[in-house]
């Protein structure tokens, strides 16, 4: 997948992207945090270009030296400022018991399933951990650094740039088939170089509910405009990548949304679900054709029932604790249907049951269960269409997030994740906003 931007620029937009790394940090430093945010807002789900980094010095950290800046950022100014480091949300600590619980799990696959120990920054182990992290530690910058509503539009500002980015890389390197094949499944990565077509799906599946709701609640014009393009591109991307859990998890989206807010949606979902076949392309109709037919579900569906029985075995193992963070990965297990080695179980629920045991999975299920309850609450509280629009798309991004995880492990992955976590924050901060605001209004 190339990585292409037209008009002949791409090179120069890659060596601009990578100094604006550094220009960014350095107003970061020396100015405001919400700069070096905001930025990295925009690289966040850009895989292909941040991969493509590696030819230039320290390339390969650009995350790592990213988050780095941003934590000492925060620290700093809240000190200075006398700030508390963490303001109260709901999430804050649900988070920090399942990161907690985590990083046990970590040492837990040591001692219980003979896993190397994950000491230092190169065990592929603590990788994985250090990757799950960014999204999480990146809610908690943002959180406490965004303060303002002028900053929030900034940050969501950057976010549909670097989706409408998305959209043009993948229709430059994509063509619409007339008819659906399994290599054009595998060639859909677009932005994700190292993930599939699956997890982007997920992201487009995940955020095209949120740009719907800001479109619809956010009374800017102009803003309202970059959602539009923005929904368009996602929904064709999400189109041709061909993904049926992505089909599914928008349409959760869609449905949550339409029952909290916009329920004109629930009536173009009916009529989506009675009339597809009349208007989506044939090439999409065939993949979902493929899902059942008269022998029964088709083979990759076979392939991920067999790695689901498989998980199911390894829970009885260890319920309560499972087996270690990352440890599947290790476990050399091959599906029946196939015999294809495999790395993942291709179920959320099930690979998390597995790896964090019974313990772990329901402190992450209370952190979501925290997270639409904050989100739910702003959106019944606010008369800010802004703030309302923000509210209601976490929620429908949220429902997207929990139905693609049943076909995939998409949410451990901060390329899919990152906005989500982005989004939340910025919901917990409307929550705070209002409650200063409520608290000033009140009568001496």
């Amino acid at each position: 997948m190339s990585l292409e931007f037209g008009l002949g620029l791409t090179r120069y937009v890659l060596l601009a992207a990578y100094l604006g790394v550094y220009i960014a940090i350095a107003l970061t430093i020396i100015s405001r945090i919400e700069i070096g945010l905001i930025y990295f807002a925009l690289l966040l789900p850009q895989q292909n270009l941040l991969s493509r980094f590696e030819i230039y010095p320290l390339g390969t950290q650009v995350v790592h030296l990213f988050m780095a800046v941003l934590v000492i950022k925060w620290i700093v100014s809240n000190i200075r400022a006398g700030v508390p480091l963490l303001a109260r949300t709901a999430v804050n600590w649900p988070l920090v018991a399942f990161i907690g619980w985590s990083y046990f799990e970590l040492w837990w696959g040591t001692v219980y399933s003979g896993a190397p120990s994950p000491l230092g920054l190169t065990d592929p182990r603590f990788a994985e951990w250090k990757n799950l992290m960014i999204p999480f530690v990146l809610f908690f910058i943002a959180v406490n650094t965004i303060r303002t509503k002028t900053q929030m539009k900034w940050v969501v500002f950057a976010m549909v740039v670097s989706m409408l980015a998305m959209d043009r890389s993948f229709y430059a390197n994509f063509f619409r088939p007339d008819h659906y094949d399994a290599a054009l499944k595998a060639s859909g990565r677009g932005a994700f170089t190292y993930l599939g077509a699956n997890e982007l799906a997920a992201f487009y599946a995940m955020y095209s509910p949120m740009l719907i709701s800001l479109f619809v609640l956010d009374r800017s014009m102009v803003r309202r405009v970059f959602y539009g393009i923005g929904i368009v591109g996602n929904i064709y991307s999400l189109l041709f990548l061909f993904s049926r859990g992505g089909y599914f998890a928008i349409v959760a989206g869609l449905l949550v949304l339409g029952l909290l807010r916009h329920r004109i949606l629930l009536v173009v979902l009916i009529g989506v679900l009675l009339f597809w076949r009349s208007f989506i392309p044939i090439a999409v109709a065939e993949r979902l054709d493929m899902t059942w037919n008269d022998d029964g579900p088709d083979r990759t569906t076979e392939e991920r029932i067999s790695m689901w029985k498989i998980g199911m075995n390894l829970i009885e193992s260890s319920p309560a604790l499972g087996v270690g963070y990352d440890i599947i990965p290790q476990l050399g297990i091959h599906d029946e249907v196939s015999g294809k080695l495999r790395r993942s179980l291709h179920n959320g629920y099930v690979s998390m049951m597995v790896e964090l045991g019974a313990v772990g999975t329901a402190i992450w299920l209370i952190v979501f269960t925290s997270a639409g309850w904050m989100s739910w609450t702003v959106l019944r509280k606010s008369n800010d269409g802004f703030f309302k629009g923000l509210a209601a798309g976490t929620l429908a991004c949220l429902a997207a997030t929990l139905v693609f995880n049943v076909s995939s492990e998409a949410w451990e992955y901060f390329t899919v994740m990152g906005f989500f976590w982005l989004m939340l924050a910025l919901v917990a901060r409307c929550r705070i906003l209002m409650a200063e605001e409520q608290a000033t209004a009140k009568p001496v």
